[in-house]
């Protein structure tokens, strides 16, 4: 399991970004509100004030259509404390997810830009109506991880679903660190050939490690829980 990094400037920097609040103004004069995330790499700060810069970088986000563009109607933010931590963090998730044709689109007028790296988000699915419980304390929080992400659960009402989820990350857990623990001490007995089939065993146990954690993690939708995932590169 690797651990939850901690927010320093160094990291921050290097895996940069930002979410970006946004005016659309239509051909026929009607005005919408956007938000998007862009990676540092993809965006020159300075031309935030070229509406037809705006336009072919955010269309550029979305692979799916060039006559589109892709955005999402609200930013969802979360405040939470990390186990035995008295420091308050804030993670963000884009919600409600809108597409507007490029030939509608007069110009577009940033409002809002939050810096903010793009390894860790809000990965658990929620609407508008959630915010409001989204403030109480949770009730339980469960840290789990597997071979490149880490998640942190917030447990904001128990419930048997919820209890019967988080048995099944620390069943994962301890099924995966004993089979870890036993293909490891195999290979002190092993050389050439099966050596490496060994290591081969591993590194595939470890490879499939996240997707079967995230599998689990869909046992919470629906559910009053917020996750914060955080995956490195």
């Amino acid at each position: 399991m690797i651990g939850f990094l901690a927010l320093n400037s160094n990291l921050k920097a290097e895996y940069n970004g930002w979410y970006i609040k946004f005016k659309i103004t239509t051909q026929n004069q009607k005005e919408l509100i956007g938000n998007i995330y862009i990676a540092q790499a993809y965006f020159e700060k300075d031309s935030i004030k070229n509406s037809n810069y705006l336009i072919e970088r955010f269309n550029t986000l979305d692979n799916r259509s060039e006559d589109s563009l892709v955005y999402y109607k609200n930013l969802l933010s979360y405040q939470y404390k990390q186990e035995e931590d008295t420091n308050t963090y804030t993670e963000y998730g884009l919600i409600n997810q809108a597409m507007i044709a490029i030939q509608q689109i007069k110009s577009i007028e940033v409002l809002n830009m939050i810096d903010f790296w793009y390894l860790s988000g809000i990965s658990s699915g929620h609407s508008i109506s959630d915010t409001t419980w989204m403030k109480n304390k949770p009730v339980e929080v469960f840290r789990t991880g597997g071979n490149l992400c880490d998640w942190q659960i917030f447990v904001h009402e128990a419930t048997e679903k919820t209890k019967q989820t988080i048995q099944q990350l620390k069943n994962l857990t301890n099924s995966n660190t004993s089979e870890i623990e036993k293909l490891e001490q195999e290979l002190k007995y092993l050389d050439g050939a099966e050596y490496y089939k060994a290591k081969e065993n591993i590194e595939s146990l470890e490879e499939g490690m996240d997707e079967k954690y995230q599998e689990i993690l869909k046992s919470f939708d629906g559910e009053k829980v917020v996750i914060i995932s955080f995956c490195s590169c």
